[in-house]
């Protein structure tokens, strides 16, 4: 019996670990000779995510935006889908109207997943959330914008999330 548990050990000792010790020994030469590329080797095969990149479009700022909401606003990131927080939207209008369905993208996604309940009279909201554009420059013949947007408890000024992201009008 003891010769047995023996022969069995040497068995997976062969089929098991000389395989992995093998590879290893022939992969060492695999490497090539020099210095690694200073970004990496797949720097140029990786995509850079959105909040990341200079030149943002404008469904990459909405959703950025959403992103944000969702996931650092504590009224909206711990609401209840049954009891959403009463919320009414105070969005300035840009002289720029390419850019003005872009709130209202965001609060139609925001309404959609039940993250807040979309309110019309002030004293029924319990936050505001406010939208505003602001025009940065012009870069080889595209125009940059800010986007900001902060939300509040209604009546207060303090906020209780805010963020800004550029972007390039296409």
């Amino acid at each position: 019996m003891e010769c047995l548990g023996m022969k069995f050990k040497r068995v997976i000792w062969r089929t098991a670990c000389l395989p992995v010790c093998a590879a290893l020994l022939v992969s060492c030469g695999s490497v090539p000779p020099g210095e690694p590329p200073p970004d990496g080797i797949l720097a140029g095969q990786i995509h850079v995510p959105a909040n990341q990149k200079n030149d943002k479009t404008q469904e990459e700022a909405v959703s950025y935006m959403l992103t944000s909401i969702v996931s650092s606003c504590h009224p909206v990131s711990t609401a209840s889908i049954s009891d959403p927080p009463p919320v009414i939207n105070d969005f300035i209008a840009s002289a720029e109207g390419k850019v003005n369905y872009m709130p209202m993208e965001l609060w139609a996604n925001l309404v959609k997943m039940k993250m807040l309940r979309p309110v019309t009279a002030q004293e029924d909201a319990q936050y505001s959330l406010f939208s505003e554009f602001g025009d940065i420059e012009e870069e080889d013949g595209r125009k940059k914008m800010l986007w900001m947007m902060k939300m509040t408890k209604t009546g207060s000024d303090v906020a209780v999330w805010q963020e800004k992201i550029s972007f390039t009008i296409e």
